[in-house]
Parts: C-alpha cells; sequence; structure tokens
C-alpha cells in the first residue's frame, strides 16, 4: 500500500467520524433540549418542530389532588341529586304545575346539565392541567357550558319578572298567561342562550384563520376579547342582575304595601266592632245598625278580591275569610323572601368570575390562575345551591321533596327486607312472605 493510498484512508475514516460525532452532537442537542422542556415551567403548553405535544406537569401534589377530587364529586353528586328532585317532584305533584313553576323547572334543568355534562369533564382538567378529550370536544363543552350557564341566568331572570307580573298585574297576568305562552318563553331562554355564546365558540377559530386552543388546554378562543366578552358580560349577568333586582325591589314594594292596607283595614274594622258594641249592648246586632258608609270598609277588609256584607252572625265565616286573606299575603311573602335569596346567591356566585373575567381580558397576568379557578366553581356553585334554596323555602316544594325522599327510602327499605325464595314445605294456618303481600294457607300440605 503506498503512502498515497494510506493517507486518503485515514482522511476517509477520519471524516466518518467525524460525521458521527457531529450526528451524536445534533441529537444530545435535541434530547437536552426536550428536556429543559419538560421540566415545570409556567408555561401552558410546548409543540415542538417533531410534532410533540408536551403535557404541563400536575398543578397539585397528589394528596391535595385526592382532597379536590373528593370536593368536586361531592358538588358534582349534590348538583345533579338536588335538581333532579326538583324535576322530578315538579312532574310527579299536580299543585305544582303552575306556571310560575315551569320557570323553576327550566331553571332545575339547565343546573342539571351542568352537574351532568359541565362540571365532570372540567374535573380532571383542573387535577392534571391537561385537557383530555382533543380539541373538537373541547369546542363542544365550551359551547354548551356557556350555554347551560347562560341558561341559568336568564332563567333566574324570567321567574323574578313572572313574580313581578303576578303580583303588581295580578288580573292581567290570569287574563293572558298561559301555559302556551310560557313554552315560548322557555324556549326563548335557551335559544338566546346558545346565541349569545354558542356560535361565537364554534366559529371564532375559523374567522381567525389558524388554531386559537393549544393541544392539551381548554379555553375559549375570545378570552383576551374584551370588546365581545364586555358584551357577552352585559348580557349574561349585569343585565339579569339589575332585572332581577328591580323586579324583586316592585315585588317587595307592593306586597309591603298590600300588607299594610290589609292591617289598617283590620284595625278599623276591630275599631268598628268595638263601638258597635259597646252602643248596642248586644254580640248579635244586625247589619242596619252600621252605618253605611263604613260597610265598604268591612267588605274589603274581609274578602280579598271579591265582596261580602254579611255581619253579626255571620262573624265567623268572616274571621275565616280574613284568616285566608293574611294566609294568601304570607304566601306572597315567602315567595318574595325566596326571589331574594336566590338573587341574592346569583350575585355572589357569579359576581367574583364574572369581574376577574373582564380583567383577565385587558391584563392576563393580574389574576392568578387559582383564584380564577375558584371563581369559575363558585360560579357553578349557583346551580348546586338553588335546589337547595327551593327545599328551605318554598313549602310545597319541601313537601314533594320530603315525600319523594320518603319514598324512594321505603322502596329501598322493602328491596333491601325481600325475602329470599327458599323451598320449603309449609303448614295450614303458617304466614307466608311472597315478595310484596301476606297471604295465609289452609289447604293441604305441599
Amino acid at each position: 500500500m503506498t503512502s498515497a493510498s494510506y493517507e486518503e484512508m485515514l482522511a476517509s475514516q477520519l471524516s466518518n467520524v467525524t460525521s458521527s460525532m457531529a450526528a451524536t452532537e445534533s441529537a444530545l442537542d435535541y434530547f437536552v433540549s426536550l428536556a429543559a422542556t419538560c421540566m415545570p415551567t409556567n408555561t401552558t403548553n410546548v409543540t415542538t418542530d417533531h410534532n410533540i405535544t408536551v403535557m404541563t406537569p400536575p398543578p397539585f401534589s397528589n394528596a391535595v389532588a385526592a382532597v379536590l377530587a373528593l370536593l368536586i364529586t361531592v358538588v358534582i353528586l349534590v348538583t345533579v341529586f338536588g335538581n333532579l328532585l326538583v324535576i322530578v317532584a315538579f312532574w310527579r305533584t299536580k299543585t305544582l304545575q303552575t306556571t310560575s313553576n315551569y320557570f323553576l323547572m327550566n331553571l332545575a334543568v339547565a343546573d342539571l346539565m351542568i352537574g351532568l355534562l359541565a362540571m365532570p369533564p372540567y374535573a380532571p382538567y383542573i387535577l392534571t392541567g391537561n385537557w383530555p378529550l382533543g380539541h373538537s370536544m373541547c369546542v363542544s363543552w365550551l359551547a354548551l357550558d356557556y350555554c347551560f350557564c347562560s341558561a341559568s341566568t336568564l332563567n333566574i331572570m324570567a321567574i323574578s319578572l313572572d313574580r313581578y307580573r303576578c303580583v303588581t298585574q295580578a288580573v292581567k297576568y290570569k287574563l293572558h298567561n298561559s301555559k302556551n305562552t310560557t313554552y315560548i318563553q322557555m324556549a326563548l331562554v335557551w335559544i338566546i342562550a346558545f346565541l349569545l355564546y354558542g356560535p361565537a365558540i364554534v366559529s371564532w377559530e375559523h374567522v381567525a384563520g389558524k388554531r386559537l386552543i393549544p393541544d392539551r388546554k381548554c379555553f375559549v378562543p375570545f378570552h383576551d376579547n374584551f370588546p365581545f366578552t364586555f358584551t357577552a358580560s352585559v348580557v349574561e349577568f349585569f343585565t339579569p342582575f339589575v332585572s332581577v333586582s328591580f323586579f324583586y325591589f316592585k315585588v317587595y314594594k307592593e306586597i309591603r304595601e298590600r300588607a299594610k292596607a290589609k292591617l289598617k283595614r283590620k284595625d278599623e274594622y276591630k275599631a268598628l266592632r268595638t263601638s258597635f258594641r259597646r252602643r248596642d249592648g248586644s254580640r248579635g246586632s244586625s247589619n242596619l245598625d252600621i252605618p253605611s258608609s263604613l260597610a265598604p270598609e268591612m267588605t274589603t277588609l274581609t274578602v280579598f278580591g271579591s265582596s261580602s256584607s254579611s255581619t253579626g252572625a255571620s262573624n265567623r265565616p268572616l274571621r275565616a275569610k280574613k284568616k285566608l286573606s293574611f294566609d294568601h299575603m304570607g304566601r306572597e311573602l315567602r315567595v318574595a323572601k325566596t326571589l331574594a335569596i336566590v338573587v341574592v346567591v346569583f350575585a355572589i356566585c357569579w359576581t367574583p368570575f364574572t369581574i376577574f373575567t373582564l380583567i383577565r381580558t385587558l391584563c392576563s397576568s393580574c389574576i392568578v390562575d387559582e383564584l380564577y379557578e375558584v371563581s369559575f366553581w363558585f360560579l357553578w356553585l349557583n346551580s348546586t345551591i338553588n335546589p337547595i334554596v327551593y327545599a328551605a323555602f318554598h313549602t310545597q316544594f319541601r313537601a314533594a321533596f320530603q315525600s319523594l325522599i320518603c319514598q324512594w327510602c321505603k322502596i329501598t327499605f322493602l328491596a333491601e327486607k325481600e325475602p329470599v325464595k327458599t323451598e320449603q314445605s309449609y303448614k295450614p294456618g303458617v304466614s307466608v312472605v311472597r315478595e310484596e303481600r301476606t297471604e295465609f294457607r289452609t289447604g293441604d300440605q305441599t
């Protein structure tokens, strides 16, 4: 082998070694950069040039995640059970199927959907920091979640409007408020709720011409668009809140004025009876002894919405009618109190999320993620609390709830106590339990 050929061979081998070292160095650089991206950072998601999606590290320790998972499970179960109870009680109790209560049922449907379809998919996302269901499911879930939440707030506004019309425009309300009208109003609530956010969530990325929601993440694509967010917040929260507060104030004012008028007429009636007895010296005086100018006052006092001129011997029926009248006013006051509590709960649950959302559109770092997530779940808690409010302050719903729960407990108890069928001989006169009935055999031994 000549010296020239030997040098060429060495040069070739050296070139191969250099190429291998360069490739190795390139590979090492790649894995180092990949490892750097996998380290816990404040970034939400990273996609490399090699189409590798890097998942965000879990935001909580195992112990904290376990506690949060338990709390979330309890909230979901209470939300589903409570609103399902409202719906079942409404459909099984005829006295609850009034036009006003149809809106309560519609609200319970929206809250039930939040418990069934909105909360469960979000639970693993908040615990792991990664959306597990893909981009398409994220868009669908966002559209449904925002639709259900908007329907809940609009139903609360519809309930307050219905109570306002029922109390302040009673005659007109009874004449023009039919079930068909109620069905149309209920449908409008859902249509407006979907149109408020649904089309924007579905089409926002298509209009923008690019993906705005990263892989393994799920949030609305217009999260940094203040004009749209502000407009939607006005329709979804501020308008219902102001409207409900106004309607409640008018209802409360009307009921308070009626109650004062009733009490005033009651005092006048008592004073008239006392004066009448002193003058006549007898409890059984006739109508002719009462001045005709005062008779209408008695009539208005004793009967709510009707007239009566009976006194004297008919004092007992008058007192019964008067009691019914004040009982009716008491029911209206309880309804107003329930409405007030619903409004206060609505404001407490929705205000933090709405304010934080508007702030984050202008300054994304001004509200920490943990605080924003808490406000998000606080918003959902409104759907959990609504059935509790009905059970505590609505007498008919509370009675229906108790009846349903007792029936379910009784069925469960009977199912657990159901005897197991066994082959045995029975003697005459021995009690035999078969499923749900008891009978006595008097025939021959089997």
